[in-house]
């Protein structure tokens, strides 16, 4: 004895109700990608942003230099020292020695 399976749909009513869903969804992406495309192609058209397209084109921006090794290193020095310090001062006093 054969059982229907459990999602049957003799009248088709499901089957419709999803291909009108699937149509509907693709219709949907299609317009958004048409929008997108036609963005696409009319940046060139638009006026052009202050600020943005007053830059001139054979001309970089300028970086910023790389700083020199002696200025790294008094920098780090600086820094390695204001942390000895700072470990100076925190560290609790020892005994029979007073605090600085």
């Amino acid at each position: 004895m054969r059982e229907p399976h459990v999602f049957s749909d003799p009248s088709g009513h499901r089957w419709r109700v999803l291909t009108r869903l699937g149509t509907a969804a693709g219709l949907v992406a299609a317009v958004f990608a048409t929008i997108f495309l036609l963005s696409l192609l009319a940046v060139p058209w638009l006026p052009p942003i202050k600020g943005l397209s007053d830059f001139p084109v054979g001309r970089r921006a300028a970086l910023p230099t790389p700083e020199n090794r002696q200025e790294r290193l008094g920098r780090f020095l600086l820094g390695k020292a204001k942390k000895a310090l700072r470990h100076e001062i925190t560290r609790p006093a020892r005994r029979g020695r007073p605090a600085p």
